[in-house]
């Protein structure tokens, strides 16, 4: 729970994290309450397969900045994401 502590103080201060807002453990099962994201990443990529268009290269450069500097920032704070996914 210290982790989760440590994002609340973080997660304003680095524009490409989610923010954490709260967290509580009720009946063994971790709950977590965060910033409601409207987009995210499998929305695009199936919206664009959809329309039978490719993600424009710029875009998904974009993307891929934004979450290094994300991971970077926490890193650069002691924290380790240890979910990450290709």
């Amino acid at each position: 729970m210290q982790a989760l502590g440590t994002i609340w103080i973080l997660s304003g201060q680095c524009p490409h994290i989610v923010r954490y807002y709260h967290s509580w453990i009720e009946e063994g099962q971790l709950y977590l309450v965060m910033e409601y994201c409207q987009d995210t990443l499998q929305k695009t990529i199936t919206r664009y397969r959809n329309s039978g268009m490719q993600i424009p290269e710029k875009m998904i450069i974009d993307i891929l900045k934004a979450a290094l500097q994300g991971l970077a920032f926490i890193h650069k704070n002691g924290i380790l994401h240890l979910d990450i996914k290709p």
